[in-house]
């Protein structure tokens, strides 16, 4: 798993790298695309990041063996750094799942009151207000129509 996300750290390099070449920056639409991508490996950049830092307080702990006091906090430290790396690699391991092809799409929800009359209308308008602050609070743009 470990050794993906580096190669996904890799691309990021690389890409950062490509964006720096005229002839992509010529290009608005290229921009756009290696933009979306590296805003997409960004998180994995840093999730890396902080996980090598773990790793290497794990590792400091065999150099400070002469020395017991500062042993027992390089212990404590590598402790808190291997249950940093549990969470770590849990949450890295979301960014190896396929995404599907249909969730950068817009969708059109609509919403009309059943049979039952006035309850069912004023249900109905809940049931709107509900779903437009759930899209407010994830950032989705959302727009009405009649």
């Amino acid at each position: 798993m470990i050794e993906k996300l580096r190669s996904l750290a890799k691309e990021y390099d690389d890409i950062q790298k490509k964006l720096q070449d005229a002839s992509v920056i010529s290009d608005h639409k290229e921009v756009a695309r290696i933009g979306k991508r590296l805003k997409e490996l960004e998180p994995i950049v840093d999730y890396l990041k902080e996980y090598d830092h773990c790793e290497s307080v794990v590792r400091s702990v065999g150099d400070v063996e002469d020395d017991p006091e500062l042993k027992v906090l390089a212990e404590e430290e590598a402790k808190i750094a291997c249950e940093r790396m549990g969470i770590l690699e849990e949450e890295m391991r979301k960014f190896l799942i396929p995404l599907d092809p249909n969730d950068n799409r817009n969708v059109i929800l609509e919403v009309r009151a059943g049979a039952g009359g006035e309850e069912a209308a004023l249900f109905a308008a809940e049931l709107l207000r509900m779903y437009l602050r759930y899209a407010e609070r994830k950032g989705w743009k959302t727009e009405l129509f009649d």
